[in-house]
This record gives structure tokens, C-alpha cells and sequence, in this order.
């Protein structure tokens, strides 16, 4: 039987989470999957925003919204909403035969106790100069949340994609 391995990526906006959860799919045979992506839906099936506005041209008004929905969510609705869909979502891939899932946008303590359960391994990616104008309210946690792995995303693509290999070479080579 194939082992379960998922992992959680830690980071603000443009620190790299979503190149390294490709490269991770891509190289690596992950399934990748985000907890916006059940917020996205939301705001596609509602019509407040198109997928281009989402995925391809990432509008600021896309992000705000996202990461408003999420927050009145988090505030109003239940705290674990997302966590609770995240959680059916990883059982789904499960029982599909999927043994490694990344999660590429892990921004609370809640989140980071989700990957811990399938006792996955939590990546936190830095870039030396962040955006400060970029740090959404909703963002604000992810400086305390505690990780296995960090990343640097400081140089080149070929140095970040080494990097995440050597982590999963430090993981037994994930097979």
C-alpha cells in the first residue's frame, strides 16, 4: 500500500506557493488543491467574478474577494467551514486512489491541524521582499504558524525546484 503524503504550503501572496504546488503536481505526481479553490467556485457559480478574473488575469478585485468571502466565512458562518470541505475533499481524493495531495494555501492554525491529522508536512516559503501593500488582514497568522520546511525563494526557478526536491528526497523520495 502507498503511503499518504500531504503537504501544506505556507506563504503570502507571491511568495511562490502556487510555482511550487505545480511543480510538485508536475514532477512529483501530487494532486494539487487550494482552500480558495471552494471560494472561487462560490464566486463563479454566483457570477460575482469570471474564472479569467480568477485564474488567469488574478484582478486585485478578484483577490479581494476571495479573501472577503473567506473572512465573512471564517467570522460568521464557522471558523472550520473550509476546513470541513478541505477535509471531505482529501477523503475524495483518497478514496479516488490519490496518495499525495498538496494544499497550496494554508493560512490558519486550523488549516495547518487539518494537514497535521494525515501527519503531512508543512512548507513555509519566504521571498526576501514581500509586497507589503499585497498582506491581506486575512494573511496576518501566517507569520505564527508553525512549519517543518522552509523554502527561499531568492534566486531562480532551477534553485526553487531544487530546493522543494530536496525536501522530498528528506521525505524518503515520496513514491
Amino acid at each position: 500500500m502507498k503511503k499518504i503524503t500531504v503537504i501544506g504550503l505556507i506563504g503570502e501572496e507571491g511568495s511562490g506557493k502556487t510555482i511550487a504546488a505545480d511543480y510538485l503536481a508536475m514532477k512529483h505526481g501530487f494532486i494539487k488543491y487550494s482552500f480558495e479553490t471552494f471560494i472561487k467556485n462560490i464566486l463563479v457559480m454566483s457570477k460575482m467574478c469570471s474564472i479569467n478574473e480568477l485564474y488567469i488575469e488574478k484582478t486585485m478585485y478578484s483577490r479581494w474577494l476571495t479573501l472577503k468571502l473567506m473572512q465573512i466565512l471564517r467570522e460568521y458562518v464557522d471558523e472550520n467551514y473550509l476546513v470541513k470541505k478541505m477535509l471531505r475533499k482529501i477523503g475524495e481524493l483518497l478514496s479516488n486512489g490519490h496518495k499525495k495531495i498538496v494544499i497550496e494555501d494554508v493560512k490558519f492554525e486550523n488549516e495547518v491541524e487539518l494537514i497535521k491529522l494525515f501527519h503531512g508536512k508543512l512548507i513555509k516559503i519566504i521571498k526576501p521582499s514581500p509586497d507589503p501593500l499585497a498582506v491581506h488582514p486575512m494573511e496576518k497568522f501566517i507569520d505564527t504558524l508553525s512549519y517543518d520546511f522552509i523554502l527561499e525563494n531568492n534566486s531562480n526557478l532551477i534553485e526553487f525546484y531544487s530546493q522543494i526536491d530536496n525536501i522530498i528526497f528528506s521525505l524518503g523520495g515520496i513514491r
